[in-house]
């Protein structure tokens, strides 16, 4: 992979992070990918994004909370307009939106506080859709030690599912709150409590939360041979991505998230 399309890779790894509702500028997104001062980069790589592309490039503006127009945008700039707005964006009748209230404010994209794990484009359309379940959703039911069907989880309502998606998953205290508001959605869904996991399910958790060394499986999937280092700094979702992908014997994938972690510790 040359140069520039790593670079680009890491600029769409952060904007797939940018949720609905919340836009940032140019200048963000290149600090966030570790390209402090090229903006210009940024607009550069997202102009190359094919027509059909799932990265939402919609929600990257200008510093002065505006959409920049031109006829070299073909149109784009009022495609961008109406699909802000779609997801709740209101601009002022100067044809700027509030940076203050719509900012959204990138932390360390592994381990937010705020649990706001990425997007991972080798995760498909669960990234994207609450409708299935994100490989975010399924490490905090492990960690949880629990199941749910996939027919149970798209009876709970699109908001709680998204909370759910969000909430953070580092410490056992997120995760009791994680497990709390599950049997309450359900609950309140009318559909049945969360299957407990057998003995032999929940042991293999220890595989991957165990921030010391990758697992065998793991290290010898391994070409950047860069996995070791970056082992304790994925946080636990990196963790758990990789391992599943890995137990899963979806190699292609496991590769493309590889270089998707890595490129979101580059700071």
């Amino acid at each position: 992979m040359s140069e520039s399309k790593v670079t680009y890779h890491r600029i769409y790894a952060v904007v797939r992070q940018i949720p609905a509702g919340r836009v940032a500028t140019y200048g963000d997104v290149a600090e966030s990918a570790g390209l402090s001062g090229q903006a210009r980069l940024v607009g550069y790589a997202l102009h190359a994004l094919p027509p059909h592309s799932t990265v939402p490039w919609h929600r990257v503006i200008n510093a002065k909370g505006g959409i920049s127009a031109g006829h070299h945008r073909q149109g784009a700039d009022v495609e961008q307009r109406i699909r802000l707005e779609a997801e709740g964006i209101v601009f002022q009748a100067n044809g700027r939106t509030s940076l203050e209230r719509f900012r959204w404010r990138p932390e360390n994209a592994l381990r937010s506080d705020r649990g706001a794990y990425p997007s991972l484009p080798c995760e498909g359309d669960a990234a994207r859709d609450v409708k299935f379940m994100s490989l975010a959703v399924r490490m905090k039911l492990d960690l949880a030690g629990c199941k749910v069907s996939l027919r149970d989880w798209q009876a709970i309502p699109v908001d709680t599912r998204w909370e759910l998606h969000e909430m953070e998953a580092e410490s056992d205290a997120a995760i009791e709150r994680f497990r709390r508001l599950l049997e309450h959605a359900l609950e309140q869904a009318d559909r049945p409590p969360p299957h407990r996991l057998p003995v032999s399910e929940t042991a293999k958790v220890k595989e991957w939360t165990d921030a010391a060394a990758p697992p065998q499986r793991i290290a010898d999937l391994d070409d950047s041979q860069q996995l070791e280092h970056d082992w304790p700094r994925l946080g636990r979702y990196g963790r758990y991505v990789l391992w599943y992908l890995a137990t899963k014997g979806d190699i292609p994938r496991f590769k493309s998230a590889v270089r998707e972690l890595q490129a979101l510790l580059i700071r």
